[in-house]
Protein backbone atom coordinates (compact mmCIF):
# COMPACT_ATOMS: atom_id res chain seq x y z
CA UNK A 1 0.00 0.00 0.00
CA UNK A 2 2.99 2.32 0.34
CA UNK A 3 3.98 1.87 -3.43
CA UNK A 4 4.92 5.32 -4.85
CA UNK A 5 5.53 6.62 -1.25
CA UNK A 6 9.16 8.62 -0.77
CA UNK A 7 11.25 6.11 1.66
CA UNK A 8 11.54 9.21 4.09
CA UNK A 9 8.09 9.59 4.38
CA UNK A 10 8.08 5.67 5.14
CA UNK A 11 10.57 6.56 7.93
CA UNK A 12 9.02 9.34 9.23
CA UNK A 13 7.04 9.23 12.82
CA UNK A 14 3.51 8.80 12.12
CA UNK A 15 0.43 9.43 14.23
CA UNK A 16 -3.33 9.57 13.88
CA UNK A 17 -4.71 12.97 14.46
CA UNK A 18 -8.53 14.38 13.89
CA UNK A 19 -7.78 16.94 11.13
CA UNK A 20 -10.72 18.98 8.95
CA UNK A 21 -10.22 19.34 5.40
CA UNK A 22 -11.43 21.78 2.86
CA UNK A 23 -12.08 21.06 -0.75
CA UNK A 24 -13.10 24.13 -3.05
CA UNK A 25 -13.92 23.83 -7.02
CA UNK A 26 -14.77 26.14 -9.82
CA UNK A 27 -17.94 23.73 -11.46
CA UNK A 28 -18.29 25.24 -14.83
CA UNK A 29 -15.19 26.66 -15.43
CA UNK A 30 -13.41 23.89 -17.99
CA UNK A 31 -16.54 23.34 -19.83
CA UNK A 32 -17.27 27.09 -20.67
CA UNK A 33 -14.23 27.73 -21.95
CA UNK A 34 -12.82 27.70 -25.23
CA UNK A 35 -10.11 24.78 -25.91
CA UNK A 36 -8.22 27.67 -28.26
CA UNK A 37 -7.35 30.07 -25.54
CA UNK A 38 -5.93 28.00 -22.77
CA UNK A 39 -4.29 30.88 -21.09
CA UNK A 40 -7.42 32.81 -20.77
CA UNK A 41 -8.57 29.57 -18.19
CA UNK A 42 -4.52 29.73 -16.32
CA UNK A 43 -5.93 33.35 -15.58
CA UNK A 44 -8.72 32.52 -14.07
CA UNK A 45 -7.22 29.72 -12.23
CA UNK A 46 -4.36 31.55 -10.95
CA UNK A 47 -6.63 34.64 -9.28
CA UNK A 48 -8.82 31.66 -7.82
CA UNK A 49 -5.70 30.01 -6.32
CA UNK A 50 -4.38 33.00 -5.08
CA UNK A 51 -7.65 34.39 -3.28
CA UNK A 52 -8.32 30.65 -1.71
CA UNK A 53 -4.93 30.32 -0.70
CA UNK A 54 -4.95 33.23 1.25
CA UNK A 55 -7.84 32.95 2.65
CA UNK A 56 -6.95 29.37 4.13
CA UNK A 57 -3.98 30.52 5.67
CA UNK A 58 -5.56 33.53 7.17
CA UNK A 59 -7.79 30.88 9.03
CA UNK A 60 -4.72 28.68 9.96
CA UNK A 61 -4.85 25.88 7.58
CA UNK A 62 -2.44 24.74 4.74
CA UNK A 63 -3.10 24.14 0.84
CA UNK A 64 -2.49 20.66 0.51
CA UNK A 65 -2.71 20.27 -3.49
CA UNK A 66 -4.03 21.93 -6.48
CA UNK A 67 -5.28 20.43 -9.51
CA UNK A 68 -7.17 22.42 -12.18
CA UNK A 69 -10.00 24.05 -9.98
CA UNK A 70 -9.58 21.65 -7.52
CA UNK A 71 -7.98 23.10 -4.00
CA UNK A 72 -7.48 20.88 -1.46
CA UNK A 73 -6.82 22.04 2.32
CA UNK A 74 -6.23 20.41 5.69
CA UNK A 75 -6.75 22.47 9.25
CA UNK A 76 -5.15 20.68 12.18
CA UNK A 77 -2.01 19.61 10.33
CA UNK A 78 1.13 21.46 11.08
CA UNK A 79 -0.42 23.78 13.52
CA UNK A 80 -3.53 22.50 15.52
CA UNK A 81 -6.30 24.93 16.82
CA UNK A 82 -9.11 23.74 19.30
CA UNK A 83 -11.54 25.49 16.51
CA UNK A 84 -9.96 24.07 13.28
CA UNK A 85 -12.95 22.66 11.63
CA UNK A 86 -14.77 26.40 12.90
CA UNK A 87 -11.90 27.63 10.88
CA UNK A 88 -12.30 25.72 8.13
CA UNK A 89 -16.23 26.62 7.53
CA UNK A 90 -15.60 30.22 8.12
CA UNK A 91 -12.81 29.74 5.43
CA UNK A 92 -15.13 27.97 2.99
CA UNK A 93 -18.25 30.81 3.85
CA UNK A 94 -15.39 33.71 3.09
CA UNK A 95 -13.96 31.77 -0.05
CA UNK A 96 -17.35 31.51 -2.06
CA UNK A 97 -17.90 35.58 -1.01
CA UNK A 98 -14.87 36.68 -1.88
CA UNK A 99 -14.60 34.82 -5.21
CA UNK A 100 -18.30 36.22 -5.60
CA UNK A 101 -17.40 38.65 -8.54
CA UNK A 102 -15.10 36.20 -10.83
CA UNK A 103 -15.65 35.52 -14.54
CA UNK A 104 -14.94 32.72 -16.79
CA UNK A 105 -13.01 33.41 -20.09
CA UNK A 106 -16.94 33.74 -22.04
CA UNK A 107 -17.46 36.54 -19.16
CA UNK A 108 -20.19 34.15 -17.35
CA UNK A 109 -19.80 34.35 -13.34
CA UNK A 110 -18.53 31.24 -11.50
CA UNK A 111 -19.79 30.36 -8.66
CA UNK A 112 -17.13 28.24 -6.19
CA UNK A 113 -18.35 25.76 -3.87
CA UNK A 114 -16.87 24.47 -0.53
CA UNK A 115 -16.98 20.82 1.19
CA UNK A 116 -15.57 20.26 4.58
CA UNK A 117 -15.23 17.12 6.34
CA UNK A 118 -13.19 16.54 9.70
CA UNK A 119 -12.29 13.00 10.60
CA UNK A 120 -8.88 10.81 11.94
CA UNK A 121 -6.00 10.89 9.69
CA UNK A 122 -2.69 9.38 9.41
CA UNK A 123 0.69 12.17 9.10
CA UNK A 124 3.95 12.62 9.71
CA UNK A 125 4.28 14.26 12.99
CA UNK A 126 5.78 17.21 12.52
CA UNK A 127 5.69 18.02 9.04
CA UNK A 128 5.57 21.35 7.91
CA UNK A 129 2.45 23.53 6.01
CA UNK A 130 3.32 23.51 2.37
CA UNK A 131 1.86 20.90 -0.61
CA UNK A 132 2.19 17.38 -0.33
CA UNK A 133 3.40 17.66 3.47
CA UNK A 134 2.33 15.60 6.34
CA UNK A 135 -1.41 14.04 5.26
CA UNK A 136 -1.00 10.49 4.36
CA UNK A 137 -4.39 9.87 4.19
CA UNK A 138 -6.46 9.89 0.87
CA UNK A 139 -9.33 8.89 2.69
CA UNK A 140 -9.18 12.59 4.46
CA UNK A 141 -9.78 13.98 1.08
CA UNK A 142 -12.09 11.62 -0.60
CA UNK A 143 -14.54 12.36 2.37
CA UNK A 144 -14.29 16.03 1.66
CA UNK A 145 -14.85 15.69 -2.30
CA UNK A 146 -17.11 13.69 -1.30
CA UNK A 147 -19.23 16.56 0.91
CA UNK A 148 -18.39 19.23 -1.79
CA UNK A 149 -20.30 17.36 -4.23
CA UNK A 150 -23.48 18.01 -2.23
CA UNK A 151 -23.20 21.91 -2.42
CA UNK A 152 -24.70 23.84 -4.78
CA UNK A 153 -22.21 26.50 -6.35
CA UNK A 154 -21.58 29.70 -4.02
CA UNK A 155 -22.49 27.57 -1.11
CA UNK A 156 -20.21 25.38 1.93
CA UNK A 157 -20.94 21.52 2.79
CA UNK A 158 -20.12 20.06 5.90
CA UNK A 159 -19.82 16.34 6.85
CA UNK A 160 -21.62 15.02 9.83
CA UNK A 161 -18.70 15.38 12.49
CA UNK A 162 -17.71 18.83 10.98
CA UNK A 163 -21.37 19.56 11.75
CA UNK A 164 -21.53 18.31 15.04
CA UNK A 165 -18.37 20.22 16.61
CA UNK A 166 -19.62 23.47 14.98
CA UNK A 167 -23.57 23.50 15.16
CA UNK A 168 -23.27 26.53 17.99
CA UNK A 169 -21.46 28.42 15.62
CA UNK A 170 -23.46 28.22 12.21
CA UNK A 171 -26.80 28.28 10.89
CA UNK A 172 -27.52 25.00 9.05
CA UNK A 173 -29.68 23.02 7.19
CA UNK A 174 -30.02 19.40 6.18
CA UNK A 175 -29.11 18.12 2.75
CA UNK A 176 -30.05 14.67 1.09
CA UNK A 177 -27.71 11.89 2.32
CA UNK A 178 -24.64 11.27 0.07
CA UNK A 179 -23.81 7.70 -1.24
CA UNK A 180 -20.01 7.58 -0.50
CA UNK A 181 -18.12 7.15 -3.79
CA UNK A 182 -15.18 4.13 -2.25
CA UNK A 183 -18.09 1.83 -0.47
CA UNK A 184 -21.70 1.76 0.45
CA UNK A 185 -22.13 3.90 3.50
CA UNK A 186 -24.48 6.86 3.65
CA UNK A 187 -22.97 9.95 4.25
CA UNK A 188 -24.86 13.11 6.42
CA UNK A 189 -23.94 16.61 4.81
CA UNK A 190 -25.21 20.06 5.67
CA UNK A 191 -25.56 23.20 4.29
CA UNK A 192 -23.22 26.23 6.05
CA UNK A 193 -25.86 28.96 5.84
CA UNK A 194 -24.22 31.92 8.06
CA UNK A 195 -22.70 32.55 11.17
CA UNK A 196 -24.89 32.36 14.13
CA UNK A 197 -26.43 35.62 15.14
CA UNK A 198 -25.68 34.47 18.73
CA UNK A 199 -23.26 31.20 19.31
CA UNK A 200 -23.96 29.07 21.37
CA UNK A 201 -21.66 26.62 23.21
CA UNK A 202 -19.70 24.57 20.52
CA UNK A 203 -17.49 21.37 20.69
CA UNK A 204 -13.96 20.76 19.73
CA UNK A 205 -12.93 17.32 18.59
CA UNK A 206 -11.90 15.86 21.99
CA UNK A 207 -15.06 17.26 23.90
CA UNK A 208 -13.57 20.77 24.91
CA UNK A 209 -16.45 23.37 25.16
CA UNK A 210 -15.65 26.58 23.01
CA UNK A 211 -17.69 29.84 23.26
CA UNK A 212 -20.39 31.29 25.91
CA UNK A 213 -22.38 29.16 27.77
CA UNK A 214 -25.70 27.67 26.03
CA UNK A 215 -28.85 30.07 28.14
CA UNK A 216 -32.26 28.75 28.38
CA UNK A 217 -32.79 31.18 25.40
CA UNK A 218 -30.81 29.23 23.32
CA UNK A 219 -32.13 25.63 24.12
CA UNK A 220 -35.69 27.14 23.41
CA UNK A 221 -34.65 28.53 19.93
CA UNK A 222 -32.84 25.07 19.09
CA UNK A 223 -36.14 23.47 19.16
Amino acid sequence: MDCGTLLTALAAPRERRVVTTLLCDLPGLISSSDPAHPGEVTDVLREYHAVVGGIIGGFGGSVDRTDGDDVAAVFGLSVVHRDDAERAVRAGLRIVDDLEGLTGPDGARLKARVGVSTGEALVLRGAASGPGNGLLDEWAISMAACVVAAAPPGHVAVGALTQRLTAGAFDYESLPVLSNRRDSDRVAAWLAKAPAARPRVRWTARGHAVGRPATPADARGAG
